[in-house]
């Protein structure tokens, strides 16, 4: 798998949250990257 270095982690972004709705978008659009991700591993466009 690779990673672009460009790419904020996790753990910044939630680091950086002060607002409970600010951190569901944030879990939300970690949930999204994360299976487009598996899903194009499936296809081995990744």
């Amino acid at each position: 798998m690779a990673y672009d270095d460009e790419v904020v982690s996790l753990q910044a972004r939630i680091d950086a949250i002060t607002d409970e709705a600010d951190l569901e978008e944030v879990y939300t659009t970690e949930r999204h990257l994360l299976g487009a991700r598996i899903g194009a591993e499936g296809c081995g466009s990744v």
